[in-house]
């Protein structure tokens, strides 16, 4: 594929992905839901009508975030270490919301799982 049609569908890829962000804070404003959420949705709904140059786009900028997506680390990385010394004197409250989180999300998985393997009634 050519240097400057990959870029074409990288860029309009990745006009796509700011548009279904954008259009989920727009719509967030009046919805008690996460605009991020509501724009993944708008994108699912939007690529699953739309066959063709979009989804190609979409998936190419897709990949190419993907391949970099240790990057996109960087900066809650760089944020620990800012801020090493608040962690430190507040290890315990750490430790503790990282261990119950960790708990329930692994209990919730597991009830979920449980009623989607069993069988209905």
């Amino acid at each position: 594929m050519p240097l400057l049609t990959l870029a074409a569908r990288f860029l309009l890829g990745f006009a796509i992905l700011l548009a279904a962000l954008f259009l989920g804070d727009l719509a967030a404003r009046f919805l008690p839901v996460p605009g991020s959420l509501i724009g993944m949705v708008l994108l699912f709904v939007f690529l699953t009508f739309h066959h063709g140059a979009a989804v190609r786009a979409v998936m190419v900028s897709g990949d190419f975030f993907l391949k970099y997506l240790a990057f996109f680390f960087v900066p809650a990385g760089v944020g620990v270490i800012v801020h090493a010394t608040d962690l430190g004197a507040h290890w315990f409250a750490v430790a503790a919301s990282l261990l119950i989180s960790s708990a329930l999300s692994l209990i919730a998985t597991a009830y979920v799982m449980k009623l989607l393997v069993s069988p209905a009634p």
